[in-house]
């Protein structure tokens, strides 16, 4: 995956993605919140956590 190579995707890096599924407005505020739910790593998810989180 091109925006976390090394398998491990930050926050501000979903909310980027996050972003790309709703261009129209700012759901920067909902896509921490649900990066948050799903963080387990302080900080870092794995990319196959992704597909969970925008599901």
């Amino acid at each position: 995956m091109k925006d976390c190579p090394n398998g491990l995707l930050t926050e501000q890096g979903f909310i980027k993605i996050y972003k790309q599924f709703f261009p129209q407005g700012d759901p920067s505020k909902f896509a921490s919140l649900v990066f948050r739910v799903f963080d387990e790593n302080n900080g870092h998810s794995d990319s196959t956590m992704l597909t969970m989180m925008v599901s």
